[in-house]
């Protein structure tokens, strides 16, 4: 196990100022930590889309990829635990990113790969691009070594409709990526009428939020509380939370199920909030 202050991380995503999510609040999971976090920005924003003007600008891809560039000249390359991904506003920034995970496999072949393929929600569709999604889909997934999709994002990379539960397993072969952590996992969304054994589960465990990794074959369930007014960033939370678990060593069982808690209790503080302030960390 690492001590505290030995882990450095990459972050690439969206910064906002109202509302955070991306940058803005997964920052404040890695300093829980105590992780070093290098936090490059995708999009800039004034406020998230949701609750004022959209107002900033997508950063150029040339732009990313001197910033990249410059910090391999630095010499981050061999000093990165791990490297985590969010939200794209172009496919010029997947494509840029992908080169760089090439040149990270090749200068630090040990270092974690974990994209959270910020793509949709089941309540909003896609809010980024269909050539953007595919992107990463085809570009980012091969090269990393964990995912975090929501189950719309899990549904959309496979192709399917929205799975019921016994149909989760089987459809991770459509994306081979070694480790999958399906977030968001609502019993009972399926667009199909659940198994006897969900009926089941649906009537023991009213309105759970599943979280499943999905690793090696196996199927591991995470179970939590239902929150009716869920705040906005918490899959950024998780998949920070997660990457500084894997980074500082845990087995990944154990950092799902721990991140699964933090963001129980990060949720339970920010309960009725339009989003997850930095206030409810400390």
């Amino acid at each position: 196990m690492r001590s505290f202050n030995d882990c450095v991380v990459l972050a690439i995503s969206s910064e906002v100022g109202v509302g955070a999510v991306g940058l803005s609040i997964a920052r404040f999971s890695f300093a829980c930590e105590k992780i070093k976090a290098i936090c490059l920005p995708t999009i800039i924003l004034a406020s998230r889309p949701d609750l004022g003007k959209f107002a900033g600008h997508k950063i150029p891809a040339d732009s990313l990829k001197m910033q990249l560039n410059a910090l391999s000249e630095d010499g981050w390359l061999p000093k990165l635990n791990g490297v985590m991904t969010g939200y794209f506003a172009s496919v010029e920034q997947v494509e840029i990113t992908a080169d760089f995970f090439q040149k990270l496999r090749l200068e630090n072949p040990s270092a974690l790969i974990l994209v959270d393929p910020v793509l949709g929600d089941c309540d909003t569709g896609l809010y980024v691009s269909a050539d953007v999604a595919q992107a990463v889909r085809d570009l980012l997934l091969p090269l990393a070594d964990v995912i975090t999709p929501n189950l719309f994002e899990f549904s959309w990379l496979c192709g399917i409709s929205q799975p019921n539960f016994d149909e989760l397993l089987p459809s991770t072969n459509l994306l081979k990526v070694p480790q999958i952590v399906i977030t968001s996992a609502h019993i009972g969304v399926s667009t199909d009428a659940p198994s006897s054994r969900e009926a089941t589960e649906i009537s023991t465990q009213q309105r759970s939020i599943k979280t499943v990794l999905i690793h090696q074959g196996e199927k591991t369930i995470f179970s939590s509380p239902f929150i009716a007014e869920m705040p906005k960033g918490t899959g950024d939370v998780f998949a920070s939370h997660l990457l500084s678990r894997l980074v500082k060593g845990d087995e990944l069982k154990a950092a799902v199920g721990e991140s699964v808690e933090f963001l129980e209790r990060i949720a339970e503080r920010a309960e009725g909030a339009l989003s997850i302030e930095p206030s409810v960390f400390f």
